[in-house]
């Protein structure tokens, strides 16, 4: 799933192993930086938390991006000398090895003896693996979601490919200049926005979904504008497309298009907006279907 090659140089891996463990939980003690740095890259801190105490453990961390290494680009004790006295040095508990390939049997059986010996409370090691299944896990979040669009842009577009899910592929059109915002939605010169225009009933002083549009520009978000800055009294709720390809995004989006206390009312046309953009958006945000599974979604998709 993803390409750890991506990353050119060891200190980027540096930054992207700051933003990952920053993300996961841990707080940054001393970031990446150029220069000696003792054999350090970072130094991160947590909190253990009990019933009247708070204690807090110094981890080290190591990385290393030996991804491009055509041989041997497993971490062995070799890239790993001291790490007691390196630990020890920079006044932490516990180890942190944040790799792009996998480690030997060798520096896991002097990290093991470490904290049998107590002279380490813990150690973890984040091989490429264990990075790439908890970026898997979390991909409905929009900060992971992020995250491998920032260090891995090639991987991006693999893991949120267009996989039509109803047999024919749907577009999903700019309202102003009629490109396809969804095959274009990587492009960093777009900027695509869902635009939705509420008016409120003068009499009955209900809310009205009026309109539904898409725009894949600010230029064209502004011809859409000025049209509406025509119209009195409206609401224009603006979402950014690219998140709602986020499935936890995604989901809230048909959850608050569901949801009776909006007190919303839906026009026939709009109505039929917003299953064509829950359609299009869906062909982001699924993954590979089946045969089995098509014959499930198609049926579904009847009975709307």
């Amino acid at each position: 799933m993803i390409d750890f090659k991506e990353i050119l140089d060891g200190e980027n891996w540096e930054l992207f192993c700051r933003d990952f463990l920053e993300e996961i939980g841990y707080r940054i003690e001393s970031p990446p930086d150029r220069g000696a740095d003792g054999k350090k890259d970072l130094i991160v801190s947590e909190y253990m938390k009990g019933n009247f105490f708070e204690d807090k453990i110094k981890i080290l961390v190591s990385c290393k991006h030996y991804a491009h290494r055509k041989k041997s680009n497993s971490v062995s004790e070799r890239d790993e000398p001291d790490l007691f006295g390196r630990i020890r040095r920079f006044g932490c508990d516990s180890f942190i090895g944040f790799y792009s390939t996998i480690t030997t049997t060798g520096l896991n059986s002097g990290l093991y003896q470490l904290k049998e010996k107590n002279e380490i409370k813990d150690y973890m090691i984040f091989d490429h693996k264990k990075i790439e299944k908890y970026l898997d896990e979390h991909l409905s979040t929009k900060e992971y979601h992020d995250l491998i669009k920032r260090y891995f842009p090639e991987s991006y577009k693999k893991i949120y490919a267009i996989f039509p899910v109803i047999g024919d592929y749907v577009p999903l059109k700019c309202s102003s200049c009629d490109r396809d915002i969804l095959k274009n939605i990587n492009d960093p010169n777009y900027s695509a926005n869902l635009l939705e225009v509420i008016i409120e009933d003068s009499i009955s002083k209900e809310k009205i979904f009026k309109r539904l549009y898409t725009v894949c520009s600010k230029d064209c978000q502004t011809k859409i504008s000025k049209k509406l800055n025509k119209i009195e009294k409206i609401s224009l709720r603006i979402t950014n497309i690219e998140e709602l390809i986020v499935p936890g995004e995604y989901l809230k989006m048909i959850h608050d298009s569901m949801d009776k206390n909006n007190h919303l009312i839906y026009l026939n046309n709009t109505f039929e907006d917003k299953k064509q953009l829950i359609t299009a958006l869906a062909q982001r945000v699924f993954r590979i279907v089946n045969p089995e599974n098509r014959k499930i979604i198609d049926n579904s998709i009847k009975t709307l």
